[in-house]
């Protein structure tokens, strides 16, 4: 992170360049990317950035502009962000499985992923809108996708289709999902 005088610039632990003007409020700007953003000393815990200001002092980032997620209070963290598509919230397909206690099956012939948990069974395809839930088709308002190599899904429906309660927060652009 550094200061340029009247502006305090860094990285989102995602490689997306941020701002702010009193290191506490923060825009992203997505048309520029920190290469190899790993090295530098910016932390991202999913759900503010730490950073190291001017003359040392640390600062602490609450990007109002990044889509967040947690699971039973937890802040996830995601090696691709976040995003919202058409109304939507997607997050990469492992990960919320994963986390929600699901295996992961994906086809790359078919390009299509399985979720298992318990008795449940969810199957999407990539970049189709056609779902199924224990056999029962949905239709979904966006399709899984692929983003910087991951196949993301819609937050909402998988998280809902595997037993969790989900809640947005607009304000904080936070979801909030209850596995409980």
């Amino acid at each position: 992170m550094e200061c340029t005088g009247n502006q305090f610039i860094g990285t989102d632990g995602f490689g997306n360049i941020i701002s702010s003007s009193d290191g506490i409020n923060w825009s992203m700007h997505e048309n520029m990317v920190v290469f190899n953003n790993r090295d530098c000393g910016d932390l991202w815990d999913g759900e503010k950035v730490v950073m190291v200001g001017w003359m040392g002092t640390i600062i602490l980032g609450y990007p109002t502009n990044i889509v967040k997620v947690k699971i039973d209070g937890k802040p996830i963290v995601f090696d691709v962000p976040p995003i919202i598509k058409q109304g939507t919230t997607l997050v990469p397909l492992r990960a919320i499985f994963e986390k929600l206690g699901a295996e992961v099956k994906w086809d790359a012939k078919t390009r299509t992923v399985t979720g298992i948990k318990g008795n449940k069974k969810v199957v999407l395809k990539l970049d189709e809108t056609l779902a199924s839930v224990d056999g029962q088709k949905t239709v979904l308002s966006v399709p899984a996708t692929s983003i910087k190599g991951r196949t993301m899904v819609p937050v909402r429906f998988i998280s809902e289709s595997l037993g969790a309660n989900v809640k947005w927060d607009g304000i904080t652009r936070t979801c909030e999902i209850s596995s409980i």
